[in-house]
């Protein structure tokens, strides 16, 4: 007699990886959403991890082209936010009854030879830069940890990034020891930014829960219909459709939040507040520059010499005088 063979659903651990600059709920509510509806596609799921990128990321985009809501929250502060804000939102509460366990992940807890050189920041800061955890070493490392305990790494990410994926470089190397999840938006339709065929190499298998197509110059490959389809490419990965957080929530957003923060900020100065009295109710202990410039000198030995004699100290006074903001040092 012949056995069919039963294949066991891999348990899996979302990872959720970005600036979180600053937190807000809507990012916590995104990892319960996608813990929510894996689970009721058949999928088990034991952990969700929450990774706020790296200070010196932090750094090197503010000192190369800072916004005009610009603001730099530590890394300690954005680790403290999300950890209460899982605390207390109640879907986060409803999925810890499940079982699943929700934890924010500093990158200082990760292996700091991932921190490396970068010819993208060398190309946009050419006086230097701090190394950085790039998103491939981040989810292929934590990918090949849990490997080990018989779990499966997903990595959550929004509709928006999936259009330019196919020219993310290594991406290979993500998708080797790990699934993607995509969350998606009330849009009509998602076109990849060049040919993805390389990229969708690496998988075998997508989950479609939201319709939502998904194309290459207007030919769509997938996404029209819900369903489990089985690709024509035998990748190691799966990738997941999921829908858009439901309501309000989805248009949550930390360039929205840091626009009216900055927005009140002016306010309360017109009224004669100083910032500094404001932002003391953010969690700093200072301006956001203090708070930038201390993160430069605390990781200052992961500087990469751009030119000659540049040092962490040179490229922070060129960035205060560039903005025509007085360097905090000059106040100490």
């Amino acid at each position: 007699s012949s056995r069919k063979m039963v294949t066991r659903q891999p348990e899996y651990v979302l990872v959720l990886s970005g600036t979180f600059n600053p937190p807000h709920k809507g990012h916590v509510i995104l990892g319960a959403h996608s813990a929510k509806i894996m689970i009721q596609s058949g999928n088990r799921v034991r952990k969700i991890i929450y990774v706020p990128v790296h200070d010196n990321y932090m750094v090197n985009k503010i000192l190369g082209k800072p916004s005009a809501n610009v603001m730099f929250i530590p890394m300690s502060k954005r680790v403290s936010s999300l950890q209460r804000m899982i605390t207390d939102e109640p879907q986060c509460k409803e999925i810890e009854k499940k079982g699943i366990k929700q934890i924010v992940l500093p990158y200082e807890n990760l292996n700091p030879q991932l921190l490396q050189t970068s010819a993208i920041w060398s190309q946009r800061l050419k006086e230097g830069y701090l190394k950085t955890i790039s998103t491939s070493s981040l989810i292929e490392s934590i990918g090949e940890e849990y490997a080990k305990k018989g779990l499966r790494v997903a990595a959550i990410f929004g509709a928006d990034l999936l259009t330019y994926m196919p020219k993310w470089n290594n991406v290979d190397n993500i998708f080797k020891s790990a699934d993607l999840v995509i969350i998606g938006r009330a849009i009509p339709r998602i076109d990849f930014a060049a040919d993805p065929k390389k990229f969708l190499s690496n998988f075998h298998k997508v989950d479609v829960h939201f319709k939502l197509p998904v194309g290459f110059q207007n030919k769509t490959m997938f996404g029209d219909d819900l369903g489990s389809y089985d690709l024509k490419t035998r990748g190691p990965s799966r990738l997941f459709l999921l829908p858009p957080l439901p309501g309000k929530d989805e248009n949550l957003s930390s360039s929205r939040l840091r626009k009216d923060i900055s927005e009140f900020l002016q306010k309360m100065q017109t009224y004669g507040y100083p910032p500094s009295s404001v932002i003391e109710v953010l969690g700093f202990r200072g301006s956001w520059q203090t708070e930038l410039r201390d993160a430069a000198k605390r990781n200052k030995s992961h500087f990469v010499q751009g030119g000659k004699g540049s040092s962490v100290e040179s490229v922070l006074k060129d960035f205060f005088d560039r903005e025509g903001k007085q360097d905090p040092a000059s106040r100490l």
